[in-house]
């Protein structure tokens, strides 16, 4: 289970307006579809003692890993986190992504996965 991640801003000359995770599953050595986003609701500003940073976080997304992998085989998932601000009227993105490589992590699913009885739908 993916439940979700935490992003941390700093705001001092800017305004952070939003936080995302964007994550994606695919087959090891496949070629990866798109991210799909995860949106991170402002929690609190301050938590690390500095007013101007705002934290951003999501525990209970319930995103089923095993349901997007559907069938046995080595997966990836693969992820990266942005923030939405704005300064002097110009808005902006942050990125969190490993300088473009993004963050990365291997599963593998094994045997057969379970299958709702039609009997019993």
């Amino acid at each position: 289970m993916l439940e979700g991640a935490e992003v941390n801003t700093y705001q001092h000359s800017v305004y952070m307006q939003s936080a995302q995770l964007q994550y994606r599953v695919y087959p090891s050595g496949m070629v990866p579809g798109p991210f799909t986003s995860l949106d991170l609701p402002y929690l609190r500003s301050g938590q690390d003692g500095d007013a101007g940073n705002k934290e951003w976080t999501q525990t209970a997304a319930g995103i089923d890993l095993l349901a997007i992998a559907a069938r046995p085989g080595t997966y990836v998932l693969e992820v990266y986190f942005q923030a939405l601000g704005s300064y002097g009227g110009q808005v902006f993105t942050n990125y969190d992504g490993r300088y473009g490589a993004n963050y990365q992590a291997t599963f593998t699913v094994s045997g057969t996965l379970p299958t709702a009885d039609p009997a019993m739908i």
